[in-house]
């Protein structure tokens, strides 16, 4: 979709912004890159498809905001420029659409769990305790598997309970 925003919940009511969009959305960006593909608009459930069967390190993609995960913010437009640079105007085999999708959504996720890290540890106590117990995900990225993968992986990291919706037509976007 549109916004990709880390808030917590402090009570009922009372919210805080820990990250949000810069520019371009994780959802945006997914969907875009499997336009560049060929694999139609909105794509990102085919490049999730597609990427399984490739390898996420074939391309290298440079990270969004490298060095600036405390800043709050998750920025895509980068990523999505570099990859229209790296596939505009070349013709690719399966397997190499499949190490394009893969090395795309490798490189989109690993910018969310970096901000969403450095945001977690930013939110420890003077005991190195966590002041949050549970993280949701939502919207229509949360349907990606690899992403599930990589928030539950992360849950553990800081001792979170990782929720998603009970079913994927509830991860579609305004789905709630």
């Amino acid at each position: 979709g549109g916004h990709t925003e880390l808030i917590a919940i402090e009570k009922i009511g009372n919210y805080k912004i820990l990250a949000r969009t810069m520019d371009d959305a994780l959802g945006e960006a997914l969907d875009k890159a499997a336009r560049m593909l060929g694999l139609g608009y909105p794509g990102g459930a085919v490049l999730e498809k597609l990427a399984k069967e490739g390898n996420p390190l074939a391309y290298k993609l440079t990270l969004p905001l490298l060095g600036r995960e405390n800043q709050g913010h998750f920025s895509y437009s980068g990523l999505k420029t570099a990859f229209y640079r790296l596939t505009n105007g070349k013709s690719f085999v399966k397997q190499e659409i499949c190490d394009l999708a893969a090395s795309f959504q490798n490189t989109a996720f690993d910018h969310l769990i970096r901000v969403v890290r450095v945001s977690l540890r930013g939110r420890l106590d003077d005991r190195g305790n966590l002041a949050i117990a549970d993280l949701l995900a939502g919207g229509g990225v949360a349907a990606n598997v690899e992403l599930r993968k990589r928030l539950r992986k992360l849950g553990k990291q800081f001792g979170l309970k990782v929720h998603f919706p009970y079913t994927k037509k509830l991860c579609t976007d305004n789905a709630a």
